[in-house]
Protein backbone atom coordinates (compact mmCIF):
# COMPACT_ATOMS: atom_id res chain seq x y z
CA UNK A 1 0.00 0.00 0.00
CA UNK A 2 0.80 3.50 -1.14
CA UNK A 3 0.36 6.59 1.77
CA UNK A 4 -1.07 9.72 0.07
CA UNK A 5 -1.69 13.13 1.34
CA UNK A 6 -5.02 14.56 0.42
CA UNK A 7 -5.34 18.30 0.35
CA UNK A 8 -9.05 19.75 0.16
CA UNK A 9 -9.94 22.89 -1.18
CA UNK A 10 -13.38 24.53 -1.25
CA UNK A 11 -14.09 26.04 -4.79
CA UNK A 12 -16.59 29.27 -4.85
CA UNK A 13 -19.14 29.16 -1.75
CA UNK A 14 -18.12 27.85 1.09
CA UNK A 15 -19.96 25.62 3.41
CA UNK A 16 -20.74 27.48 5.95
CA UNK A 17 -22.57 30.05 3.56
CA UNK A 18 -25.14 27.13 3.95
CA UNK A 19 -27.80 26.96 6.69
CA UNK A 20 -26.69 25.58 9.56
CA UNK A 21 -29.08 22.57 9.03
CA UNK A 22 -27.41 22.02 5.65
CA UNK A 23 -23.95 22.46 7.39
CA UNK A 24 -24.87 19.63 9.99
CA UNK A 25 -25.93 17.62 7.55
CA UNK A 26 -23.22 17.92 5.11
CA UNK A 27 -20.89 17.18 8.30
CA UNK A 28 -22.71 13.44 9.28
CA UNK A 29 -22.28 12.83 5.50
CA UNK A 30 -18.83 13.21 5.35
CA UNK A 31 -18.13 11.87 9.33
CA UNK A 32 -19.97 8.81 7.80
CA UNK A 33 -17.66 8.38 4.56
CA UNK A 34 -14.67 9.06 6.87
CA UNK A 35 -15.62 6.66 9.46
CA UNK A 36 -16.01 3.84 6.82
CA UNK A 37 -12.75 4.55 5.19
CA UNK A 38 -11.15 4.24 8.72
CA UNK A 39 -12.78 1.00 9.04
CA UNK A 40 -11.63 -0.79 5.78
CA UNK A 41 -8.25 0.70 7.07
CA UNK A 42 -7.51 3.07 4.29
CA UNK A 43 -7.57 6.44 6.55
CA UNK A 44 -4.80 7.33 8.89
CA UNK A 45 -5.61 10.71 9.58
CA UNK A 46 -8.34 13.75 8.44
CA UNK A 47 -7.92 17.33 10.04
CA UNK A 48 -9.79 20.49 8.77
CA UNK A 49 -7.37 23.52 9.24
CA UNK A 50 -7.41 26.83 10.74
CA UNK A 51 -7.74 29.69 7.99
CA UNK A 52 -5.19 31.47 9.04
CA UNK A 53 -1.13 30.25 8.86
CA UNK A 54 2.25 31.36 8.98
CA UNK A 55 4.72 31.63 5.78
CA UNK A 56 8.16 31.43 6.80
CA UNK A 57 10.59 31.61 3.44
CA UNK A 58 14.14 32.41 1.97
CA UNK A 59 16.98 30.96 3.52
CA UNK A 60 20.11 30.97 6.02
CA UNK A 61 21.12 34.34 5.23
CA UNK A 62 17.46 36.07 5.05
CA UNK A 63 14.33 34.35 6.29
CA UNK A 64 11.06 35.88 5.71
CA UNK A 65 7.74 34.84 8.02
CA UNK A 66 4.63 36.64 6.68
CA UNK A 67 0.88 36.02 8.13
CA UNK A 68 -1.37 33.80 6.06
CA UNK A 69 -5.09 35.09 6.17
CA UNK A 70 -8.09 32.78 5.09
CA UNK A 71 -6.07 30.51 3.11
CA UNK A 72 -7.85 28.44 0.70
CA UNK A 73 -7.17 24.95 1.79
CA UNK A 74 -9.54 23.68 4.14
CA UNK A 75 -8.27 20.47 5.43
CA UNK A 76 -6.23 17.57 4.20
CA UNK A 77 -6.52 13.56 4.55
CA UNK A 78 -3.30 10.82 4.46
CA UNK A 79 -4.87 8.14 3.04
CA UNK A 80 -3.16 4.41 1.61
CA UNK A 81 -4.33 2.62 -1.17
CA UNK A 82 -2.67 0.58 -3.62
CA UNK A 83 -2.07 3.17 -6.29
CA UNK A 84 -3.15 6.48 -7.27
CA UNK A 85 -6.15 5.23 -9.47
CA UNK A 86 -7.48 3.47 -6.54
CA UNK A 87 -7.32 6.14 -4.64
CA UNK A 88 -9.18 8.45 -7.02
CA UNK A 89 -11.89 6.12 -6.95
CA UNK A 90 -12.22 5.81 -3.33
CA UNK A 91 -11.89 10.07 -3.72
CA UNK A 92 -15.06 10.31 -6.11
CA UNK A 93 -17.34 8.69 -3.31
CA UNK A 94 -16.26 11.98 -0.97
CA UNK A 95 -20.22 13.06 -0.58
CA UNK A 96 -18.51 16.92 -0.24
CA UNK A 97 -18.87 16.83 -3.63
CA UNK A 98 -22.71 16.57 -3.18
CA UNK A 99 -22.41 19.42 -1.50
CA UNK A 100 -20.45 21.86 -3.15
CA UNK A 101 -18.03 22.45 -5.36
CA UNK A 102 -14.44 21.31 -4.46
CA UNK A 103 -10.85 20.38 -5.68
CA UNK A 104 -8.56 17.44 -3.83
CA UNK A 105 -5.12 17.49 -4.00
CA UNK A 106 -3.43 14.37 -4.30
CA UNK A 107 0.44 13.85 -3.07
CA UNK A 108 1.90 10.30 -2.26
CA UNK A 109 4.11 10.25 0.43
CA UNK A 110 8.24 9.31 -0.41
CA UNK A 111 8.89 7.69 3.57
CA UNK A 112 12.23 8.00 3.84
CA UNK A 113 12.29 6.46 7.13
Amino acid sequence: MKKFMVFIYPQGASIFNLPQEAQQIHIQKVGAYLGQLKEKGLLLDAQPLQPTGTLVSGNKASLTVKALNQTNIAGFYTLQAEDQHSLISILKKDPRFEDASWQLEIREVLEMM
